[in-house]
């Protein structure tokens, strides 16, 4: 074997600390070393969204940030780098930092969050803290958005050029019993995600099947936070590729649009929206575009007051819709369109009225954001607009446009947009 000169066992030496050094240690996957770094140029806006198990049918002309993605996946670090696309982990368990903890579970939190990220070589982390918060408990308050300056600070020292971000419900006025100090984590982060959808998770008006993502209601709630001193360039608006799917106690397939549901309490609150299903988009198109056999559909409808595409349906092979996986829809027969009547069916097969976005409703939500000079938009999630398998997507061309129209929408908020680097 050949033998390696001093000089060169010193090369190799000084390279090795180098690495540790950029790389906290981990070897980098990449070829090209400089993709392990945190990514420093980015767009002025923001497509901020979720999940990255789909990510090789991902726009990646338009997605500038994936959250909570595979931190195992090193091909997809590689990619998304090379593409100037953040990867951002999600905070692990935050609420022991700041719930009751000491100043030394916090310090511990932070050093072990910024080691973590630095191993896996991520751009950043996004909180999602979602419990309730008694709206007197400014301590408690106060140590949350400590915790997410100081992770801010740690990071921007060791990985400069890191990305915090801060999930909020879609107003700032105790939704689900959050109460928080909007204000100051909007101070600690770079921006806050505003969660638009789930908004009918206490109903208050009348119990009945509701858009999950009402234009007006995300509009109310990003003015609040406005009226909070949050500049709009704090905020990103989150918005759903998923709806719920509810069982009607009154409704026919026909075109109506009152569908009475089964009153099922959330905190303190008699009806939500947790009487119904959560479907991503993709289970939706597989309805209402006909491609399910012995399924009746109604034809969909828009409701131009929230900007939010529904229609009913009802299987003709069950009583109840069987659903398995991620509300893959499994049917005992398989019965011809032909079968499904527009107006009648029978009375012991419940109708059901599905609620969602489409690329329509999306576009419209995207506008807004724009017209409002937000930093961006971003989708919870990007992995429920088409399937994971190949196959399925090529058998159904159909929902691979649907998807296509989706990205388009989303790439409106950065027409116009200019690539910076961090920090400027």
């Amino acid at each position: 074997d050949a033998k390696m000169s001093p000089s060169g066992v010193l090369v190799v030496l000084l390279c090795a600390l180098w690495c540790e050094k950029a790389f906290g240690g981990a070897p980098c996957p990449c070829k090209d070393s400089r993709l392990c770094e945190p990514v420093q140029r980015v767009p002025s806006k923001e497509v901020f969204g979720f999940g990255s198990a789909s990510w090789r049918q991902y726009d990646w002309d338009v997605v500038t940030t994936i959250a909570w993605a595979n931190e195992s996946d090193t091909e997809l670090l590689c990619h998304a780098h090379k593409h100037n696309v953040r990867l951002i982990s999600a905070a692990n368990r935050p609420e022991k930092a700041f719930l009751n903890g000491s100043e030394a579970a916090m310090v511990e939190w932070v050093r072990s969050t910024v080691a973590r990220l630095s191993s896996i070589h991520f751009d950043g982390v996004t909180f999602d803290y979602e419990a309730p918060m008694d709206p007197t408990d400014t301590h408690t308050q106060m140590k949350y958005a400590e915790l997410v300056k100081r992770t801010k600070e740690a990071l921007a020292k060791e990985r400069p050029g890191s990305q915090v971000s801060v999930c909020v419900p879609w107003s700032p006025y105790d939704i689900d019993q959050r109460s928080y100090d909007w204000r100051a984590l909007a101070d600690a982060a770079d921006f806050l995600y505003v969660m638009a959808y789930d908004i009918q998770s206490q109903i208050l008006s009348r119990c009945i099947a509701q858009p999950n993502s009402p234009i007006e209601a995300a509009r109310y709630g990003l003015n609040a936070y406005m009226r909070l001193s949050i500049p709009p360039s704090s905020l990103v608006l989150g918005v759903p590729f998923y709806g719920y799917v509810y069982g009607c106690f009154n409704t026919t397939i026909g075109d109506t649009p009152i569908c009475a549901i089964e009153e099922d309490p959330f905190r303190s609150v008699a009806c939500s929206d947790a009487a119904g299903s959560q479907w991503p988009f993709r289970d939706m198109y597989r309805v209402y575009s006909g491609e399910l056999a012995g399924v009746c559909v109604s034809g969909v409808h828009w409701d131009e007051a929230t900007q939010s595409p529904w229609f009913n349906f009802y299987s003709l092979t069950d009583t109840k819709l069987q659903q398995q996986g991620e509300n893959k829809m499994m049917f005992r027969r398989s019965l011809t369109p032909s079968s499904c009547s527009a107006t009648i069916q029978p009375q012991h097969i419940p109708v059901r009225q599905a609620w969602f976005d489409s690329p329509r409703s999306i576009r419209a939500k995207v506008r807004m954001a724009k017209d409002m000079g937000l930093r961006g938009v971003g989708p919870f999630a990007f992995d429920q607009l088409l399937p994971r398998d190949g196959a399925q997507i090529k058998a159904s061309p159909g929902l691979k446009d649907a998807a296509g129209e989706f990205w388009g929408a989303l790439g409106e908020i950065r027409q116009a947009d200019a690539m910076t680097a961090t920090g400027q």
